[in-house]
This record gives C-alpha cells, sequence and structure tokens, in this order.
C-alpha cells in the first residue's frame, strides 16, 4: 500500500494498526525517516519536499512492485510526506509483514534505497542562512545498486 500525504503522520498509530494487522505473519520490520537538523548544507530549519502528484504517486506504487517482486511478503506499506516539515517530523515510513524476518528487513531496506534515487520527488532543505535543493548522493546511488 502506498500513501503520499502532506498531513502529518502518526506513527505510532500507523505502526500499531499494520502490526496488529499482520500480528501473524511471524516477521514485521519498520523504519521511519525524519526531517534531521544538520543538513547536507547547514543548519535546516525545515524540509520541503515539491511533487507532482501522478507522476510521485506512479514511482512510489513503482517501487512497491519491484519490491514486492523481489521477497515473499504479505504486505509493505509506504507512506510519504510532502509539502514542508519541520525539524523532527516523520518524512517517511516503511512497513513490511512476511513469514520471514530477511524478506522484511531487506524489503525496508530496498524500499528506502529506491524512493532516495528514484521516487520523483524534489528535496531543499530551508536553512537558517538560505535554502539548499538535495540531489541523491553517490552513496546513495551505491546502495541502490546492490539491489538491481
Amino acid at each position: 500500500m502506498v500513501i503520499v500525504q502532506a498531513e502529518t503522520i502518526d506513527c505510532n498509530a500507523v505502526l500499531g494498526e499494520f502490526y496488529t494487522h499482520y500480528a501473524a505473519a511471524g516477521a514485521m520490520a519498520s523504519f521511519i525517516g525524519t526531517v534531521r537538523q544538520n543538513g547536507v548544507a547547514g543548519e535546516v530549519r525545515s524540509l520541503y519536499l515539491e511533487h507532482y502528484p501522478p507522476l510521485t504517486l506512479s514511482s512510489i506504487k513503482d517501487i512497491e512492485n519491484r519490491v514486492c517482486g523481489k521477497w515473499s511478503l504479505e504486505e509493505l506499506l509506504i507512506i510519504h510526506r510532502v509539502g514542508t516539515m519541520a525539524v523532527g517530523e516523520t518524512i517517511v515510513v516503511i512497513a513490511a509483514a512476511a513469514s520471514h524476518r530477511r524478506h522484511c528487513c531487506a524489503a525496508v531496506e530496498c524500499a528506502i534505497d529506491f524512493l532516495k534515487t528514484q521516487a520523483f520527488l524534489w528535496k531543499k532543505e530551508l536553512l537558517t542562512d538560505g535554502e539548499q535543493w538535495i540531489e541523491p548522493s553517490s552513496l546513495d546511488y551505491q546502495q541502490n545498486e546492490q539491489w538491481q
């Protein structure tokens, strides 16, 4: 399941519901990404994620399909924020349920690696002394290659 939203993500509610619904799966793993205070170009006041809704949703659903095609999962959940977020706010939640832990852990790691490099989202850090558009790093692309 893929959700792209501007609203704040309630991680406790989302993960609690996910874990309750898939309790019998045998294994679950999750990742929560938040806005960091120390960005690429300085101290961050907030983060802005620009998107084009049809393209963004389609690219993240493609990532979901690719990840689900690699491992045997009961469910993969990806919730991604767009718009402006303060330091410490949740940007993304990924959760996987499967009968084996290796499938869950690998699926979550692969999903975040793909999101960093392949989702149609444009990231700008609003700094204490300006702003900076952020591109995926060479390390992001190297991490992504392991899943190809």
